[in-house]
């Protein structure tokens, strides 16, 4: 029997060509992401590239070309790759993507990716190819996505992502079939301030009544340095719209004190009739330049109280990072320095690091590879080596100078110990970060795995609401809290905008939460 195969047509023929031409030019000729970038692999590491701001608990950032499943799993080792010829499209898109526009950051490219992971499924029966797309295929992606998130600013993200690939395959001429296809996942309405729904969500986004009190209650019952520095970050969240990355990234030199010599300047609280105006100097998370953040008079005293905690706790590692910046080269370590080839035991390693034994000490040496020398007894260890592990530990702090605030790691107001905010022992010679997720866990908790779970401090002190369940509340909550009691006190749009650190006063909407009751 004579075997019937089919014949490429010249337009199926042009649609593969283009194909292969787009992943080809992405190949080679894309500077993005380095020249040494391997664009077959199907995790791509680009933290050198779309560095996370400064403060963030995760610095390293990979972009996954993987789909659901296992997608959660951390690393690329359970995940499975985007089947070929798709996922060097979808490659070939992101690296255009960002050699036109390098500054780009992870969140637009990484929904690029999480889109396409609904888009694959639909071309299992067509071998994957993207040349024998259709507009049908997006629109059951669509109804993927709605199945999927019950978020609906996801699911516009997702939806919008997804028209942005249509139009870039489309634009490139890879699809067979011409067409144009539009998101047809609708922005989620934000201006809507009456009905049971948008009632819903005012007191989802927003922190109840109870919670604010609790938490002024807590204030004065915690004591531990680690809580202290926590407190004073959610102090800090009840003076000024802040986001969470701009609290913890404060320098030490923030607090500003300015006359005021204008009736009619931008002080948020102008009807106080105060001479002096005070506000924290800061980085916003989406400027370019440093600004300062005005206080209203009546929590100037909390403001300074936050303040001052975290200056009197980042005390002593701040002068730990003094030492390291006029010491390169060298690790500090208590006692007298007789040299790199001073030797110290096991039990003074315990001692010096603050660890609670000598087994513990003799683990911690050997999980970071310092070689023990069982020749003499009792054991011992040589500065040198140790020191090399401290140094490690030190440069991993580079980005808190190495982004665009270049702010020297001893002006770091969150700066601490290392193990500070872990249940472990503090190290004095080692410095730490408070970064967002201590933040978050403070006052969230979380679920760590199968190590368990990690308590707020509402659980901690058997915090419960008037409806029997553990309080919490998130950062963000009091960014929109203060931007409601703005707005309901009547500060008009722009100095909202410029209080809360935005450009667009047109985004001033979501956090509006003025009840309609209110508004008439």
């Amino acid at each position: 029997m004579t075997e019937i195969s089919s014949l490429v047509t010249r337009p199926q023929r042009n649609c593969q060509q283009n194909r292969d031409a787009f992943i080809e030019e992405a190949r080679t000729e894309c500077s993005a992401f380095g020249a040494d970038l391997v664009f077959e692999a199907k995790s791509w590491d680009v933290s050198q590239y779309c560095p996370r701001p400064a403060g963030k608990s995760g610095r390293k950032v990979v972009l996954y070309f993987t789909t659901h499943d296992n997608g959660t799993t951390k690393g690329e080792g359970k995940r499975v790759a985007l089947q070929e010829p798709f996922a060097s499209v979808i490659k070939a898109i992101v690296r255009t993507k960002k050699d036109g526009n390098p500054k780009v950051g992870q969140g637009p490219i990484d929904i690029l990716i999480r889109a396409s992971r609904f888009l694959i499924p639909l071309l299992e029966d067509r071998a994957f190819d993207p040349c024998l797309i259709l507009p049908s295929d997006f629109d059951a992606a669509c109804e993927a996505i709605k199945a999927h998130s019950d978020s609906p600013d996801t699911r516009y993200r997702l939806g919008n992502a997804l028209q942005q690939i249509s139009v870039t395959l489309t634009g490139r001429g890879i699809p067979q079939f011409n067409f144009i296809w539009r998101n047809s996942l609708r922005r989620p309405q934000t201006s809507v301030r009456v009905g049971r729904t948008a009632e819903a969500a005012k007191r989802k986004k927003m922190p109840e009544t109870e919670v604010l009190d609790e938490l002024a209650r807590l204030s004065h019952l915690v004591c531990e340095t680690s809580d202290l520095i926590l407190m004073a970050a959610v102090k800090l969240f009840h003076c000024a719209p802040w986001r969470i990355g701009e609290v913890n990234t404060l320098p030490a030199d923030c607090w500003v004190e300015k006359e005021v010599t204008d009736a009619d300047g931008f002080n948020v609280d102008a009807d106080s009739g105060s001479q002096i105006r005070y506000g924290i100097r800061y980085w916003p998370e989406k400027a370019e330049n440093a600004d300062i953040k005005w206080l209203p008079s009546a929590m100037v005293p909390v403001a300074r109280s936050a303040v001052d905690t975290l200056l009197s706790a980042s005390e002593g590692p701040r002068e730990l990072a003094a030492w390291y910046e006029n010491n390169p080269g060298r690790a500090w370590l208590p006692g007298e320095d007789l040299g790199s080839h001073q030797r110290y035991t096991i039990p003074e390693v315990s001692e010096m690091f603050g660890l609670s034994c000598p087994s513990a000490a003799r683990q911690w040496l050997k999980t970071r590879d310092v070689p023990i020398d069982k020749g003499t007894v009792p054991h011992t260890v040589l500065r040198g080596d140790v020191e090399d592990v401290l140094l490690n530990a030190w440069h991993k702090f580079d980005f808190l100078e190495g982004d665009r605030r270049a702010v020297r790691r001893s002006n770091h107001l969150f700066l601490t110990f290392a193990n500070q905010h872990s249940f472990r022992n503090t190290n004095p010679c080692m410095i730490g970060f408070t970064t967002d997720r201590h933040i978050s866990d403070f006052l969230t908790g979380r679920r760590n795995g199968q190590k368990g779970k990690v308590r707020s401090i509402f659980d901690r002190f058997g915090s419960v609401g008037s409806d029997g369940v553990a309080m919490r509340v998130n950062s963000h909550a009091f960014r929109h809290w203060l931007n409601t009691l703005a707005q309901r006190g009547g500060l008009n749009d722009l100095l909202v905008a410029r209080w809360s650190g935005r450009k667009d006063i047109g985004q001033n909407s979501a956090y509006d939460h003025v009840s309609g009751v209110e508004f008439a």
